[in-house]
Formats: structure tokens, sequence, C-alpha cells
């Protein structure tokens, strides 16, 4: 009779295991998806030309304000800041974590 029940508790064991195993995977695959999905939103999103034309404003500087500027990418880290603050504008826009 002990058998038996141990048996079935081993089963019951195995089946809850093996459904707390499927929501985890379906949870993982699920936000794998909508992250997917966003990714694609995103990349439809055109450059701006003033942000794409940054680099262009900055070759025409004079010989002695490129000097400082070449070697610390500075236009390069314009951009990247201005697309950080626009992402943390339009992420703080979302309802649930802004």
């Amino acid at each position: 009779m002990v058998e038996v029940l141990k048996s079935i508790l081993h089963f019951f064991e195995a089946v809850v295991t093996w459904v707390v195993t499927f929501f985890q995977w379906l949870a993982v695959k699920v936000f794998t998806l909508i992250f997917d999905a966003l990714v694609a939103v995103l990349s439809l999103i055109p450059v701006p030309e003033w942000l794409s034309s940054i680099s262009g404003n900055i070759s025409g500087l004079s010989g002695g304000i490129l000097f400082f500027i070449e070697p610390f990418q500075l236009g390069t880290g314009l951009s990247w800041i201005v697309s950080a603050y626009l992402l943390r504008f339009l992420i703080r826009r979302i309802p649930v974590i802004g």
C-alpha cells in the first residue's frame, strides 16, 4: 500500500514539474516573440535627417578644432546621446514602465 502511494506521489511530482517547466518555457517564448516584434517595428523607423548629418556638420569646422574633436569621436558620441535621450523619452511614455 505504501509503495503504491509513493508511486502515485512520484507521478504527481513529475506532472507538476513538467507543467512548471512548460509554463517557464512558454513565458520565455512569449517574451522572445514580443521583443523580436518590437525590434522589427523599431527597425522600420527611419533615422531623422538631422541626426544622420551630425558628422557632416562637424567636418566643416576648422583644423584646430577638428584636431581635438576627431580623437574623441564627438559626432558619434553626440548621435548616441541624442538616441539615448530619444529612447528614454519613448520609454517614459509607456504607461506600465514610465
